[in-house]
């Protein structure tokens, strides 16, 4: 959330960056975007010999 203000060039005051519903959600947004890339590339790194993905993991909570 901080990153697409500074991106844009916006000036939040401190009360905003620091209030823990804006933390709450950058945390969420990080969220989102790594799962999201975590499904995206589970494909792509299965047929690569890669089991490094969350997923693999997930799947797998024993090997890892």
């Amino acid at each position: 959330m901080i990153e697409i203000a500074d991106a844009n060039d916006l000036d939040l005051p401190d009360n905003v960056v620091t209030h823990p519903a804006i933390q709450n959600l950058e945390v969420i947004a990080h969220d989102v975007v790594s799962w999201s890339n975590e499904l995206y590339s589970y494909d792509i790194e299965q047929a690569a010999g890669q089991d490094a993905n969350l997923i693999s993991v997930a799947q797998n909570p024993s090997s890892s």
